[in-house]
């Protein structure tokens, strides 16, 4: 079997403990699909309260796992996203850049949660891929 040659990541949140730093200009995020309960979302994913369960968050924070053995990745998050924090992407970017691993955030201006019109986007993507992918 062939070892993963690049990610280009689109995931949930990364960090459940650390949160979203509040932005005037940001809309919350959006927690309707737990009922309107801001932390039914966090607490569903772990099986109760994210203070209470450290180690199963632990565990479901994919940070944990980043090695210097990872491939590239691609992080492409709108800065208008109601679903995930930008700033789970900017942990993600964080975390990979401290094991030396290639990585590469582009925020899309007014972008919201996928779906992006931003022609940049298709651009990054394909010399994604051209880089990682050819060789």
């Amino acid at each position: 079997m062939g070892g993963r040659k690049g990610i280009l990541f689109g995931i949930g949140r990364n960090n459940y403990v650390q949160r979203n730093k509040p932005r005037l200009d940001q809309e919350p995020s959006d927690y309707r699909s737990c009922g309107g309960d801001r932390g039914a979302c966090r607490r569903n994913a772990v099986g109760g309260p994210i203070q209470e369960n450290k180690d199963k968050v632990q565990r479901a924070n994919p940070i944990t796992y980043v090695t210097k053995n990872d491939p590239p990745f691609l992080i492409v998050h709108g800065d208008k996203d109601p679903l995930v924090p930008h700033n789970q992407s900017e942990i993600l970017l964080d975390a990979l850049k401290k094991a030396g691993v290639e990585a590469t955030l582009y925020t899309v201006p007014g972008g919201g949660h996928g779906g992006f019109k931003d022609p940049q986007v298709e651009v990054l993507v394909a010399q994604f891929f051209n880089k990682h992918l050819r060789k």
